[in-house]
């Protein structure tokens, strides 16, 4: 750069110098914001496209599930911000400023909207551990012989309504409170009495 504006100066063009200096500040300033947005965008489809690729950077993945892609996101509206900020007359150091602020409020949503999606999952989620003790009602019996009924009962888990295939060695009939006392999977249910309908 000092031999560049040796040559300048040398034909008289001082100010032609730190007006090409201006610019390829800006150009150079933008393409690696633009560097950073593709990369980034890169590690958010990564992300989505392969699942939580942060588990195998535990270093990186602090924050639990959901934590790395966020951090991609961020990245990437940083890189954008902050490019948008250059383009429209911020400096380069106030462009970092606005891409920062930018990326740490995009990080903050996207980690609070993830694990709100991740929990919501969860708890429409059936499986064996999730529907053992839990109560229900019996409410039709499909066979019985041997001394062991089968039909279905209705439960509750995580706010959803589930009819579950069931079977008791208990005297049951609709309208009877049970509990699953073994589940051999999330629909195929063991029950006990526990309650009788006040009807029978």
């Amino acid at each position: 750069m000092d031999l560049l504006r040796f040559v300048f100066e040398l034909f008289g063009q001082e100010a032609r110098f730190e007006a090409l200096s201006d610019q390829m500040t800006f150009m150079v300033v933008l393409v690696l914001y633009l560097i950073v947005a593709v990369l980034a965008f890169i590690w958010v489809l990564a992300s989505l496209v392969f699942g939580e690729i942060g588990d195998f950077f535990d270093f990186l993945d602090f924050g639990g599930e959901g934590t790395f892609p966020a951090m991609g996101l961020g990245v990437l509206l940083f890189a954008l911000g902050g490019a948008l900020s250059l383009i429209l007359g911020a400096s380069p150091g106030w462009s970092v400023a606005w891409g920062l602020g930018l990326g740490v409020v995009a990080f903050l949503v996207a980690v609070r909207g993830m694990r709100w999606l991740e929990s919501n999952q969860t708890s429409s989620t059936l499986s064996s551990d999730r529907v053992t003790g839990v109560e229900g009602e019996w409410t039709l019996t499909v066979e019985e012989g041997d001394g062991v009924k089968r039909g279905l009962v209705v439960v509750h888990v995580g706010g959803m309504r589930e009819e579950l295939r069931a079977r008791t060695s208990d005297r049951v009939a609709a309208g009877d409170r049970v509990r699953i006392v073994k589940a051999d999977s999330a629909r195929d249910v063991e029950v006990e009495l526990l309650e009788r309908n006040g009807d029978d």
